[in-house]
C-alpha cells in the first residue's frame, strides 16, 4: 500500500511540475505579447509623430513661400513707384498670376509695358483664370485687345 500512495504522489509531483512549467510557458508568452504590443505602441506614437511633424513642416514651408511671394510682390510695387527700375513683362506677368489688379494698374502706368504682349497673354490669362479685379484694370488700358484668340 505504500507503494501505491508513493506512486501516486510522485504522479502528482510530477502533475504540478508540468502545471509549473506549462503556467510558466504561459507567463513567458504573456510577457512576450505585452512587449510587442508596446512595441507596436510606440511605433505608432511615432509614425503619428512623424506625421505631425511633417504636416508642420509643409504647413511652415507654405507660409514662408506665400511670405516669400507677398515680398516679391511688396518689392515689386515699390521699385514702379519709386521708379527704380524699369518692369519688365515677366514682372507684369507676375503680378497678374498674383492677382494683384493695383499692382498691374502701376505696371500698365508705365509705358515700358505692353500689355498686349505676347498676343495678349495678359487679358487671356486674366481671364481663363477668373482674375475679374485683374480683368477690369486690363479692359480699362487702350492697349489690351479683348477680342485677341492668341493665335499667330
Amino acid at each position: 500500500m505504500a507503494d501505491i500512495i508513493i506512486s501516486k504522489l510522485e504522479y502528482v509531483a510530477e502533475l504540478d511540475a508540468q502545471l509549473t512549467t506549462r503556467s510558466e510557458f504561459i507567463e513567458q508568452t504573456v510577457a512576450k505579447a505585452r512587449c510587442a504590443l508596446e512595441t507596436e505602441l510606440v511605433r505608432l506614437d511615432l509614425a503619428a509623430a512623424t506625421a505631425t511633424a511633417a504636416e508642420a513642416a509643409t504647413e511652415a514651408t507654405t507660409e514662408t513661400t506665400e511670405a516669400t511671394t507677398e515680398t516679391t510682390i511688396k518689392t515689386l510695387e515699390l521699385l514702379l513707384l519709386w521708379q527704380i527700375t524699369p518692369p519688365t513683362f515677366e514682372t507684369f506677368k507676375l503680378a497678374i498670376e498674383h492677382e494683384n489688379a493695383e499692382l498691374v494698374r502701376l505696371f500698365l502706368a508705365n509705358s515700358h509695358v505692353d500689355p498686349s504682349a505676347d498676343n495678349n497673354w495678359a487679358i487671356r490669362t486674366a481671364s481663363a483664370e477668373g482674375y475679374t479685379d485683374v480683368v477690369v484694370v486690363l479692359l480699362a488700358d487702350p492697349r489690351v485687345n479683348p477680342s485677341a484668340t492668341g493665335i499667330v
